[in-house]
């Protein structure tokens, strides 16, 4: 029962308002006069509360609503949202099951393997030009030699490269044309590298660590030879593209043949 004077709610049994102090028994002038007209019980009429306070319960059951939905929707967006995210971690496990199917193509789309192997160019190709010592105008000479030979050399070696994932056997490495120091030190440098990544037998033992910062990713992972009791540690260069990530680089290949047992 509502009083009809300020409108709070009331028991059936109360004669007065809890709120204002106003006696709650109906008047037979207006309600039972009403309920009497319309062929009611007196006993039985119910005092309807006041329109405004109607109004205020119904806004408030709104807002209540409104704020449920707003929240569904924040974590609806959110669930979607994390679940749709790649993962640089998911997609290298893609290429290394594409790699154990020899499917090329998807091989390709996990790890851009002409970037990886620059990348090796680079490093090696580093390395050389600080044991020579040589003065600047000849380092900046052999600098602009290996970058030469990475553009004549690097797209055939690629596709050998694809060509091992397919077939899983070594085949006679593609050879250098050109007849100079660079180009041989890279054409000996890969051949030697790349046999002992495949007769060391490596294999996958998971994620050590993993650090993302953008579209970039690098990733601690530990695989195992025969060669060693210990796990081999390979810092792997990723790069985001459209929805999945993708292998660029293998960091420090100096050290990772070292603990290969190359020297």
């Amino acid at each position: 029962m509502y009083c009809t004077s300020c409108g709070a709610s009331n028991t059936s049994t109360a004669s007065f308002c809890k709120e204002c102090g106003k006696a709650t028994t109906p008047s037979t002038s207006g309600a039972t006069a009403h309920a009497e007209s319309s062929g009611q019980d007196p006993l039985t009429v119910h005092i309807v509360p006041p329109p405004e306070r109607i109004g205020r319960e119904r806004r408030k059951s709104r807002k209540v609503w409104i704020g449920v939905g707003v929240v569904a929707a924040i974590i609806l967006i959110f669930v979607l949202f994390s679940a749709s995210r790649p993962d640089p971690e998911d997609s290298l496990n893609h290429a290394r099951f594409a790699y154990l199917q020899h499917d090329q193509v998807n091989f390709d789309k996990y790890v851009d393997v002409q970037s990886v192997l620059g990348d090796w160019a680079d490093q090696a190709g580093n390395e050389w030009v600080q044991e020579q010592k040589p003065g600047l105008p000849a380092r900046l000479i052999m600098q602009g030699g290996i970058q030469a030979a990475k553009g004549a050399y690097l797209p055939d070696l690629s596709q050998w490269v694809d060509h091992f994932v397919i077939s899983g056997t070594l085949t006679q490495q593609p050879q250098s044309n050109a007849n100079n120091s660079t180009d041989n030190f890279l054409a000996g440098f890969f051949s030697s590298g790349l046999r002992t990544l495949v007769s060391s037998q490596l294999s996958y033992e998971g994620v050590a660590s993993k650090s993302i910062s953008g579209a970039s990713a690098l990733l601690n992972v530990n695989l195992h030879t025969p060669l060693r009791t210990q796990p081999v540690v390979v810092k792997i260069a990723m790069q985001k593209v459209g929805d999945h990530w993708r292998v660029v680089g293998v960091q420090d290949l100096a050290g990772l043949l070292q603990q290969l047992g190359q020297s």
